[in-house]
């Protein structure tokens, strides 16, 4: 049995530095230890700015792919885990990164969680088919609380 823990995952981006600082706020008033995830997931996106030529001479949606570096994403970690021992010392924290796709990697490591916090950027209205954003994934599918925290407020789902 996993002992109660928040989680929160992290990304790099304001929404999820939004979440981290939600869930150590959290952790420190409930005398619970924090559990920060990052997913190196690969991900496949559409720009639907970015135009390219396709055949036969037609413009069309660009595709990328891409993956972060390890290295980068344990750096990631390791400013977030440094971040909640500056803003509370004696916080228990600990840290994983998980080479799976986000929304799979929170819900996992979420299992016996008292709480997962997650957070969601203001670009939801570019999502180009259901479910691609990682926070209402989450929400959806978590058995237990979510919070989902952008940069001006945060939702109980």
């Amino acid at each position: 049995m996993k002992v109660p823990h928040i989680l929160v995952g992290v990304n790099g981006s304001t929404a999820s530095a939004r979440a981290l600082e939600w869930a150590v706020v959290r952790a420190v008033a409930g005398h619970t230890r924090l559990h920060v995830v990052h997913a190196l997931g690969s991900s496949n996106w559409m720009d639907p700015y970015g135009l390219s030529l396709c055949w036969p001479m037609t413009w069309c949606p660009a595709a990328y792919w891409g993956a972060e570096p390890g290295d980068a994403a344990e750096q990631l970690l390791h400013d977030a885990a440094q971040w909640a021992r500056e803003y509370e010392p004696t916080l228990q924290i600990s840290t994983r990164l998980r080479k799976m796709e986000p929304a799979a990697a929170l819900l996992e490591e979420g299992l016996g969680a008292e709480l997962i916090v997650v957070g969601r950027g203001h670009n939801r209205a570019w999502t180009l088919w259901p479910g691609a954003d990682v926070a209402s994934q989450v929400a959806l599918r978590a058995p237990g609380r979510v919070i989902v925290v952008s940069a001006d407020d945060e939702v109980r789902v």
